[in-house]
Parts: structure tokens; sequence; C-alpha cells
């Protein structure tokens, strides 16, 4: 896997770059043609990776969304505010998923389906950072009023099957841990950049139609420099880059959640050696 191309492109001058982006789409471009379908990668990509986290919790009553941190299963960083909406997004409906199946899909699923593609729609127009602002406009408000509208019509044929859980609506929380992620490389690399994991199964998805892989850093322009994101990755998994400066490189997964995380540290340190 390791070899000198991907060290080329990194390095590559921002002439050549510029020919590049004019010559191919990027992943954020064909994101904005296709934000649906961006959206149902980032979403298979998080119901694979945090299928044990997605189970809802085994009590009377089911709780529609909560008790699980989305950031904590999408991940707390991403390349842009709208792919970190869309990330959320794509949790809450797939632990809404998980219990709504408890009961017939007949009662839910149209509805879910037609919130999920509106608030799609909804991140795509933008501004990203006011859709969490709260108020009846914002993803909070909006979410409210879909999931409790929903709760409701379950809750109704529940009435009369005591058998089933009754639901009840509780928004699903973003956390914030205390712990921060250091990167430490041996011997000192020229470069590290990192991506959140779903973003790469973006690139890598997208690639399969476009021709080009995650490390193709002109056209999978989700990567950001560590030094100027290394406070953000405070949950999930990422992918990091590290490259020196004799073409030698190194592609690594860390997982800051799991499974040796503990809120009570005040950082992870992750060391990446040169290859041999």
């Amino acid at each position: 896997m390791r070899s000198r191309w991907p060290v080329a492109i990194a390095l590559v001058s921002m002439t050549a770059l510029s020919v590049e982006r004019a010559v191919a789409e990027t992943s954020t471009q064909l994101s904005d043609k296709e934000p649906f379908q961006t959206y149902l990668i980032y979403k298979t990509s998080i119901a694979g990776a945090g299928a044990a986290k997605l189970r809802p919790e085994p009590t009377n009553k089911k709780i529609l969304v909560g008790t699980i941190c989305a950031t904590d299963i999408a991940g707390g960083f991403y390349e842009t505010p709208k792919t970190l909406d869309f990330a959320l997004l794509a949790t809450e409906v797939l632990y809404a998923e998980a219990v709504l199946r408890l009961f017939p899909e007949s009662l839910w699923r149209d509805e879910l389906s037609r919130y999920e593609r509106a608030e799609v729609a909804n991140i795509q127009a933008g501004p990203p950072e006011q859709q969490r602002a709260g108020g009846s406009g914002s993803f909070e408000g909006r979410q409210t009023q879909a999931f409790q509208l929903l709760v409701d019509k379950i809750n109704q044929y529940q009435a009369s099957r005591r058998e089933l859980p009754r639901l009840v609506f509780n928004a699903l929380p973003i956390c914030e841990p205390s712990s921060q992620v250091q990167i430490v490389t041996n011997p000192k690399a020229e470069g590290v950049l990192v991506i959140n994991e779903h973003s790469y199964k973006l690139c890598i998805e997208q690639g399969k139609l476009h021709g080009f892989t995650p490390l193709d850093l002109a056209k999978c322009d989700r990567w950001s420099d560590f030094k100027n994101v290394w406070w953000q990755l405070r949950f999930g998994a990422y992918v990091v880059f590290v490259w020196w400066s004799d073409g030698k490189y190194e592609l690594r997964r860390i997982d800051v959640s799991a499974p040796d995380y503990r809120p009570d540290r005040n950082d992870l340190t992750f060391v990446i050696n040169k290859p041999q």
C-alpha cells in the first residue's frame, strides 16, 4: 500500500492542483450535485460502524431518539458543517428506525422517509451553522415537530396493543468529552492529514464511479491538516495520512471513542512510526 505517488499528489504545486480541479469534479462538487446520494453513503457507513450502539435500550418505554450521543457514533469532526449535519441526521434516523421496527412499517416508513429527504434538502440549502440554532425553523424545531407527530401516531396504535411498548420523544444529545487527540510521528513527519472515516468511505464510493481514490487529494478534497483541527477530534474514527520527506508514508485508522477511550484522560496520543 505504501508508495511514492500519494506523496507526489500531496505535494503537487498549486498550479497543477488548479488544473486538476478544473478537469475533474471533486468530492465536494459531486456531493453538491447529488446531496441525497451523499447522505445515503454516510448513512450506510454509519450503520455499519455503529450497529451495536444503535440498538434501543430494553426498557418498558422506548425512546424514539435519545439515550446515545450522536457524535459518539457519527464522529465529532467533519470537514464542513454540512457534512457533519448529514452524519448527525443519518445517526438520528438510524436510531429511530431501530426503535420503529417494533411496529408495522406502514405506520411510519413513508413519514420518516419524507422527513429524511426534506431534512437533507434543508441541510443542502444551508447555512448549516444555523440549522441547529434552535427555534421552530431550526433542525431541532423541525425534528421535534416531525418526530412528536410520529410518536403520537404510534402510541395511538399501541393503545389497543398493550404488549407493545409506548414511545416517548427525546432529542438525541450531542456530547462533548474532555479528551483531546495528539499524533506523534517518529521521526518527525513532513505532514499529517486527517479525514473522518465516513468521509473517507464517501470518497471511496464516489471514486468507484468517477475514477479516483481517497488518496487523490485533488479530488477527495475532504482532508484537513491535523495541526489545524486536532482539537476537534473528540469522538469517532478517523483516517490519518502521514508522509515523510523521502517519499515514504503511512495510512492509519485511529478510533478516538473505542475501545480504550476513558473520559477521565486529558488526551489520547497515537504514535505513528515511519515505515521501514
